[in-house]
């Protein structure tokens, strides 16, 4: 496969459907576990191709001869059909075609994986009560482009915020006003720079 055709493909949500399990597959290693791969198409299973091709089914209507390919917005609306097989450039084109038709912002696949592995990260974090590294993990998805990953690290900001604002509430109760200071002091320190790290900088200050 050409490498400029696998990285223009990572802007699709690629789907391998074939209905046919006659060629039957092989057992190989990787790493140390063995699995079954398809014969014919030599990096997945059987079952994936046949899945695909029953999806495929469920949008995909009128007579047509193999191989086909088939390009579609994110409804499953068609935008090109091509029969026979293309080569490289010829797919190529057709794929660059097929994005231009398809309106607002796009994410390849990499970047998407990157942004959804960061906040796991993020959440695993957060649900140990690690702010700081919870916060840096979602500030780094922030600065993705993107509306998409700006909404990902803005609910997962504004939750943690919210967070902060019960244990600032907490800490502004605190009597002992060393030890209110110490509070007030780690929620400026591990929530810089949501909302509620600003409120905790202002009422330590207030208390020197």
């Amino acid at each position: 496969m050409d490498p400029k055709v696998i990285e223009l493909s990572k802007s699709f949500v690629n789907v391998v459907a074939f209905s046919e399990t006659t060629h039957g597959e092989k057992e190989v290693f990787i790493g140390k576990d063995k699995v079954k791969l398809c014969n014919e198409f030599h990096t997945i299973p059987c079952s994936t191709h046949t899945e695909g091709a029953k999806s495929v089914g469920r949008f995909v209507t009128g007579n047509y001869t193999v191989p086909v390919t088939w390009l579609c917005d994110p409804s499953g609306k068609e935008l090109i059909k091509a029969q026979g097989g293309l080569s490289s450039g010829e797919l190529m084109k057709k794929m660059n075609e097929a994005l231009v038709k398809v309106s607002g912002e796009k994410a390849t696949l990499p970047m998407w994986q990157l942004a959804r592995k960061t906040i796991e990260d993020g959440d695993a974090a957060f649900e140990k009560r690690d702010y700081k590294k919870a916060l840096d993990c979602y500030e780094k998805v922030a600065k993705m482009r993107g509306s998409a990953f700006k909404k990902m690290s803005d609910e997962a900001l504004e939750r943690t915020n919210a967070d902060g604002e019960k244990l600032l509430k907490d800490a502004l109760a605190i009597e002992n006003v060393d030890d209110k200071k110490k509070a007030l002091k780690k929620l400026a320190e591990d929530f810089k720079p949501l909302a509620c790290s600003v409120t905790a900088k202002k009422e330590l200050d207030a208390l020197k």
